[in-house]
């Protein structure tokens, strides 16, 4: 598994009050949709738990709500189980290691003699899936065609790529290590923006150079207006049909049931984005998270407030736990949601805070049902997951069809009454003046 701990992906970065925006008092937001130039609709739940740190144990890395830095534990059947899958592992990936460096360097030599980059490289786009799915990572596209219509991937890749280059920036979700493989290679290789360490590598290091990768250098004071003057520059050279950037807005990872508020660094700008949603749909939840939530409270028996610490320091869910589910599970099946471009209109231009609350709403939205749709569907066929995912989508949009109607209705009820009671007075007044003249 060492092309695991190899692969340019990013590290689960520093959750600190600046990185994520959410402090221990902040509270959980469930944001309603919204239609664009709308202050989003927030429903609050309780505030996170409170998490204890022992000497022994690294400290956690961001005060997150415990709801969304937690997952379901699954079984683990100890180094003898993990010992037959973790072979079967290496197997298969120095197996697909033979393909994808076929496909390097048949991509090198026709970077070499026709001037192409990397990413245009059929050889090494076929190498690298080759890999994916030796590493036993399937990922399903779908595509959100709008007015609860949904596809699958262009049949063509130059119909791909035009709908994939249609914006400048691409935000997703963040949620495993394993987004830096997937998102990638099914978004028809976006610009990333990567660790500055990751450039020294060897021969991931020299990939990631050849597909354009924008380094900071997040030991340095100015990483962030770095990263700022980066995504600028960016948006400023983007012209339709050039390779978008792929942007975490969360900056941290969570377990993908929700999403945190945004960070404003995708949308100082101004420019269009267009918003994707993962989601795994394994039997393992690899997303990177601090804690494992508590089992079965009628086999555990129930945890008192007083014990919140102790359980929460018991389930402490490292990078070597991750690492070891990841090796005990040789499937690793996703979707992932392609949305229609979000356009911000001139107040949300104008105000990078309400343009990314208001983008967080709409990926959540989507996130929602398609959390709805794979947590109760009992097949993993794309086909049916994409005609259950449509259906509820119709739903969605008929209800806030017929919301706005009942909403349009009581308004042109409630005008007609006040017409009414203004015709009656009016009435009233005159005949009052009209008996007064004949008395006269």
């Amino acid at each position: 598994m060492a092309a695991v701990a190899a692969l340019p992906m990013p590290q689960r970065q520093s959750r600190g009050e600046d990185d994520a925006g959410v402090r221990p008092s902040a509270k959980v937001e469930t944001a309603l949709a919204v239609r664009p130039c709308q202050q989003p609709l927030v429903l609050t739940g309780p505030v996170g738990m409170r998490r204890e740190r022992r000497p022994s144990l690294p400290p956690i890395r961001q005060a997150l709500p415990l709801e969304l830095n937690s997952i379901r534990a699954t079984c683990r059947s100890g180094l003898a189980g993990m010992v037959p899958s973790g072979a079967v592992h290496v197997v298969t990936t120095l197996v697909g290691f033979v393909p994808f460096t076929l496909g390097y360097t048949f991509g090198m030599l026709e970077t070499a003699i026709s001037g192409t980059r990397m990413n245009e490289s059929a050889c090494f786009k076929a190498g690298s899936l080759s890999l994916l799915y030796a590493m036993g990572i399937f990922p399903t596209v779908l595509y959100d065609q709008g007015d609860g219509e949904l596809g699958s991937s262009p049949a063509g890749e130059t119909e791909q790529s035009a709908l994939l280059r249609s914006t400048p920036l691409l935000v997703s979700n963040h949620i495993s290590y394993l987004d830096a493989l997937i998102l990638p290679l099914m978004l028809e290789w976006p610009k990333f923006m990567s660790m500055a360490v990751v450039k020294s590598w060897p021969l991931f290091g020299s990939i990631a150079q050849e597909l354009d990768y924008i380094w900071v250098d997040r030991g340095s004071k100015n990483s962030r207006a770095a990263a700022l003057d980066a995504i600028d520059a960016h948006v400023g050279a983007w012209r339709h049909g050039d390779r978008p950037l792929l942007l975490f807005p969360e900056g941290t990872t969570t377990n993908g049931r929700s999403m945190v508020d945004f960070k404003k660094g995708a949308f100082f700008t101004g420019a269009p984005v267009r918003p994707v949603l993962v989601k795994y749909t394994g039997a393992w939840d690899p997303a990177c998270v601090d804690f494992l939530e508590p089992g079965d409270p009628e086999v555990d028996g129930e945890v008192g407030a007083n014990d919140v610490g102790a359980m929460q320091q018991s389930l402490r869910y490292t990078d070597s736990d991750w690492f070891a589910q990841f090796v005990g599970h040789l499937l690793h099946s996703c979707t992932l949601l392609v949305c229609k471009p979000y356009i911000p209109c001139d107040a949300e231009k104008a105000n990078p805070d309400l343009y990314a609350a208001n983008v967080r709403a709409f990926m959540l939205n989507k996130l929602h049902m398609l959390n709805l749709v794979c947590d109760h569907s009992s097949s993993s066929d794309s086909q049916v997951l994409m005609k259950n995912l449509q259906r509820v989508m119709r739903v969605k949009s008929q209800l806030h069809e017929w919301s706005s109607r009942a909403h349009l209705r009581k308004r042109l009820q409630e005008r007609e009454k006040r017409v009414s009671r203004r015709r009656s007075a009016s009435s009233a007044q005159f005949q009052g003046s009209s008996g007064s003249s004949i008395v006269n």
